[in-house]
């Protein structure tokens, strides 16, 4: 089937809709352009003009329950509605979608006022903030200083919060205070502020604090000083402040990968179009094996991080469970592998990668700068490989005996979540849990796969080498994971909690890679029927498992991927020559469009 006949999958619907509004940003006399970006970047300028744009279409309207007037549906759709808009600009992405994070804490536990407060808000095109971190704490939420003293029936609150997105331009703050003089997490609550009912003279803003990357959007803070606020703007209960702060981290670490691929794919499309026209040596760049190697391996690492984080996305709706593990897992390990891939793809264009103008209006230059934030949001590297740690000793304690029930069990949520067939049920946030209970479908699914790979499919007999080598590999993995997990049990034995010793740091980043590798057999395994050209017959996933087996073991090599990367290049040329986006389902991106139209949508008014 040809890239023009193919239909889209449900979930990407919206973001083709976008895609095609908001024109090719190669395109200069388009409003959301590469060349504006960097223009105002240079002007350390908010993206006004854009962020207008994305409203007037109607993009918070996906951050908002169908139930509350919005269109929010599956996580899947925000996540590549997300990808849609950070490929052009990740200042736009975070300063817009920042707005979702500072509003799911009360979807998650407010009130019903609360919540339709806060959707009409968000339909009048208000930014919303989450405002948690202070300087003297950064990520010790719990040791807020800011707090709200309760007085005859209402909260006195006084003190500073810092380095909040949409400090300033928000028009409510989702605030976490301490309310209590018990320790730690006892001592917080989380509060609905809205800054037009409260005493206009008892805050004010903050300077907008300089950055290196994402310049110009409005990363700030807020001081309070004896504000009243009302009772009935607690979220939830009293003292329990983090539940909902944490469990909103779960809902968006996943959402935050968006942000990282839609850069990604942006940095690795520009390397290969100057590999392709620039002649060194009397050939072409990309004629070098060096530099078609480093160009494999960057396609590579961008499907890995693909499979991982949509499955992350839709798991929300299936597993939420399990999500205390699964989103900091996604939120660690893609951010990290694809801000290292942009890195690996900037020595290709050499010289111009760091020049602030240029080729391709100096764009590369800002992604880079840009792309290092993801990792910090929403709990930095550390914090999320600590998470994943904490919770390791009880995923393998409880998965010591694998029944076959259990394992077909796991094996049938795991479709639930991949197969994009099927249809997700509403997400359920009172399933959402502080710590996992239980199985990790991932890891019992990649033991599966090794030991009943012969009777998860029949493969066609067409390609019998691939159907060996991907069997291999499996069982390279399912031996891995056994090692990894007996580790954890022996560190679990020597130190009991292991979650902020270096030897549990390791085997985190272990588990992050094991997990990945179960994430993208399994996305191929239940959508071999969807998926289109090279992609259902699986080249690109031996790739993407050899490629993850050498983050593992690196001078190790069970199975060559000679016969494969030809293959996957072609794929991968094929994706950038149909202008479509570098992704197992591709989105097809908006080419130029006439200057009449360009010119229409310029004309539009600013906020």
């Amino acid at each position: 089937m040809q890239y023009s006949e193919i239909v889209p999958i449900d979930y990407t619907l919206a973001a083709e809709r976008l895609e095609q509004e908001l024109g090719s940003p190669m395109n200069p006399l388009e409003p959301f352009s590469f060349k504006h970006s960097v223009e105002l970047d240079e002007l350390e300028e908010f993206p006004s003009a854009m962020c207008h744009l994305l409203e007037e279409w109607g993009l918070q309207d996906y951050y908002v329950p169908a139930a509350y007037g919005g269109k929010q549906g599956g996580f899947d759709e925000l996540f590549t509605l997300c990808r849609v808009v950070s490929r052009r600009d990740l200042s736009v992405a975070i300063a817009h979608s920042k707005t979702f994070l500072g509003s799911a804490p009360v979807w998650i536990a407010g009130t019903h006022e609360q919540k339709m407060t806060l959707a009409q808000s968000i339909l009048n095109r208000e930014y919303i903030a989450l405002a948690l971190t202070e300087e003297e704490h950064g990520g010790d939420l719990a040791a807020s200083e800011c707090a709200a003293r309760k007085v005859h029936g209402r909260y006195l609150l006084s003190g500073t919060k810092w380095l909040v997105n949409n400090a300033t331009r928000g028009t409510i703050l989702c605030l976490l205070a301490k309310t209590h003089s018990r320790e730690k997490a006892q001592g917080v609550s989380l509060f609905f502020i809205e800054k037009k009912k409260i005493d206009q003279t008892s805050f004010s803003h903050l300077p907008r604090i300089k950055t290196h990357g994402i310049r110009g959007i409005d990363i700030s803070g807020i001081h309070f000083k004896n504000a009243v606020i009302d009772e009935d703007a607690l979220i939830g209960r009293e003292y329990r402040g983090l539940e909902p702060v944490l469990k909103t981290f779960q809902i968006t670490r996943p959402l935050c990968s968006a942000l990282s691929l839609g850069a990604a794919d942006t940095a690795l499309r520009l390397t290969l179009d100057f590999a392709l026209k620039r002649r060194v040596y009397g050939n072409t760049v990309f004629s070098l094996p060096a530099a078609r190697s480093v160009l494999i391996d960057a396609f590579t690492d961008l499907l890995i991080c693909d499979c991982t984080a949509l499955f992350a996305a839709r798991a929300l709706h299936v597993l939420p469970e399990q999500m205390s593990l699964w989103s900091s897992v996604t939120k660690y390990f893609v951010p990290t592998l694809l801000e290292n891939m942009v890195q690996s793809v900037a020595t290709i264009l050499g010289a111009r990668y760091y020049l602030r103008e240029h080729y391709a209006f100096g764009v590369f230059q800002k992604i880079v700068r840009d792309i290092a934030i993801v990792s910090l949001f929403d709990g930095s590297t550390h914090v999320n490989l600590s998470l994943i740690a904490s919770q390791l000793g009880q995923v393998v304690e409880a998965e010591e005996d694998h029944s076959i029930s259990s394992s077909l069990e796991a094996v049938s949520r795991l479709e639930q979540v991949f197969s994009l067939k099927q249809v997700l049920p509403e997400f359920d946030v009172e399933k959402l849990v502080l710590r996992i209970r239980g199985h990790d479908d991932l890891r019992l699914g990649l033991l599966v796969a090794a030991t009943q790979f012969d009777e998860q499919f029949e493969y066609d007999e067409e390609y019998p080498a691939l159907k060996d080598d991907l069997k291999l590999l499996l069982k390279r993995f399912a031996q891995e994971r056994n090692v990894v997990d007996q580790a954890i049990r022996e560190l679990v034995a020597r130190q009991g909690d292991i979650h902020i010793t270096t030897e549990g740091f390791e085997l985190a980043k272990l588990h992050c890679i094991l997990h990945a590798a179960s994430a993208c057999y399994y996305l191929w395994l239940f959508n071999r029927s969807v998926l289109q050209g090279d992609f259902a017959r699986g080249d690109w996933l031996v790739l993407c498992l050899i490629r993850l087996l050498k983050l593992l073991s690196p001078r190790e090599e069970i199975v060559s991927s000679a016969p494969y990367s030809e293959q996957v290049l072609a794929t991968f040329l094929q994706h950038f020559h149909a202008n479509r986006m570098f992704s197992v389902v591709p989105l097809q991106f908006a080419s130029s469009r006439s200057n009449e139209h360009v010119d229409a949508l310029v004309r539009r008014p600013t906020v």
